[in-house]
């Protein structure tokens, strides 16, 4: 058999180059296809990797780059019909492909990578963007404090509301007691869209801004506030970053964004 070619979807994963000789152990050509975004990222690459050939994304569209990887996959394969052709992708989408060229007679395949995520870390304009929880009045506790409490548990169980303040108020020589309901405690928690809907709607609305979308992590999270609830607190979006990133669908290293 001769040697190994690895055509590698840039925009779909980004290994390190530790890491693709980990994963492609006797490589001996590496075809890297990029698109605009990785461009920086791509040519780092290839300065420290002397197997790597760069190939740009020739021109934009959909599934423009797979389309390329494909048409390359062929020539390959006609100008090395012994070779052993592997993709570096995630992407099922290829697998078809793989099938068809396996049953031609070439050694094809595909093969996956996942990588490592790293820490997000929560900067200071993000921990700015908590919103201010006031303390609660102080209760003063006497029988009909819980007197309240008990009545309203029992008139509506399905809401939750917090024991009566009891406020005090004077009425000549005698003192009055009154209480007071407390105001019902809502639990803010994306009201309209569940979790997997508001990832699709981050997904989307990031894809609709193209090449004006944020490769800087301060910039990024501004957008993103803009599109959830802008009341949320830095857990809940930091729990929106750990998902969009279980997605796949962005990166977030050094503070830089890759969208993949």
């Amino acid at each position: 058999m001769e040697e190994t070619h690895a055509l590698v979807d840039y925009e779909n994963v980004q290994p390190s180059n530790d890491e693709l000789s980990r994963l492609l152990p006797s490589v001996k050509v590496i075809w890297l296809f990029y698109g605009p975004n990785q461009t920086k990222r791509a040519e780092d690459l290839a300065a420290v990797n002397g197997l790597v050939t760069l190939v740009p994304l020739s021109r934009k569209g959909p599934n423009a780059l797979d389309f390329q990887l494909t048409f390359y996959l062929g020539y390959v394969a006609a100008k090395h019909p012994t070779a052993q052709l592997v993709v570096v992708a995630n992407d099922k989408g290829y697998d078809p492909m793989i099938a068809h060229g396996k049953i031609l007679g070439f050694s094809v395949k595909r093969i996956g990578y996942k990588a490592k995520k790293p820490a997000v870390k929560i900067t200071a304009k993000v921990k700015q963007m908590k919103s201010v929880v006031k303390k609660p009045t102080q209760v003063i506790k006497t029988k009909a404090t819980a007197g309240a409490a008990l009545v309203a548990k029992r008139s509506s169980p399905k809401i939750l509301v917090s024991p009566a303040k009891v406020k005090i108020e004077s009425t000549g020589n005698k003192r009055a007691k009154r209480a007071v309901p407390a105001k019902k405690q809502i639990r803010s928690k994306f009201p309209v869209d569940s979790e997997l809907q508001l990832v699709s709607k981050i997904k989307k609305a990031f894809e609709k801004m193209g090449d004006k979308r944020p490769s800087k992590l301060k910039s990024f999270l501004s957008h993103l506030k803009s599109i959830i609830n802008k009341t949320e607190t830095p857990q809940a979006l930091e729990n929106i970053l750990t998902r969009l990133q279980d997605k796949n669908i962005v990166r977030i290293e050094n503070n830089a964004v890759t969208y993949l």
